[in-house]
């Protein structure tokens, strides 16, 4: 199977007002959550299911991504995929999603430290704002994954204008 581990894009800045959990995309954050959407159409396909941690910066990625890949459901709330969720139990409801694709939508460092324990690495992966991790796992619950593709939201559009090359690809660009 493989796992998309996609960070929210960028933010609003957390305010007295604006709690954490509140924090909406920007226009940049909605642009890099469209491209993101894109890239894995075009160079992965479709998932089979697309989970989100329940605050509103993920949600908004999950939504956006899935709409240029026109899904029509609502991501999966997974509190999880939260801030200091639970990454064991993470990857055991992974393993058990019955898809070969799976997107997931969260933050730093959990996304990155998820990513690390999938591949078996003692150091974190850094996932910048608005970019992805792909993993590839025969089983989600233990550290043998490899790592396909790390991504920043500027390679995006290099990628579909096929001036990037992306091994990761099923069969070539579908754009």
């Amino acid at each position: 199977m493989k796992i998309i581990l996609a960070r929210h894009g960028t933010a609003e800045e957390a305010t007295p007002s604006k709690p954490d959990p509140e924090r909406a995309l920007v226009d940049q954050g909605r642009d890099q959550a469209k491209l993101m959407g894109r890239v894995v159409a075009a160079t992965l396909g479709i998932p089979g299911a697309f989970w989100s941690s329940p605050l509103r910066r993920a949600i908004e990625t999950a939504r956006a991504a899935m709409a240029v890949m026109e899904v029509k459901v609502e991501p999966k709330l997974v509190p999880d995929l939260g801030p200091s969720g639970d990454l064991e139990h993470l990857a055991w409801l992974a393993q058990r999603s019955g898809t070969d694709l799976l997107m997931l939508f969260g933050h730093q460092p959990d996304l990155g430290t998820l990513a690390s324990r999938l591949m078996g690495l003692k150091t974190e992966i850094e996932l910048k704002k608005g970019g992805m991790c792909i993993v590839e796992t025969t089983d989600a619950t233990k550290a043998q994954g490899r790592a396909v593709a790390t991504l920043v939201s500027d390679q995006y559009v290099e990628i579909l204008e096929g001036r990037q090359y992306a091994p990761w690809m099923r069969k070539g660009l579908r754009v």
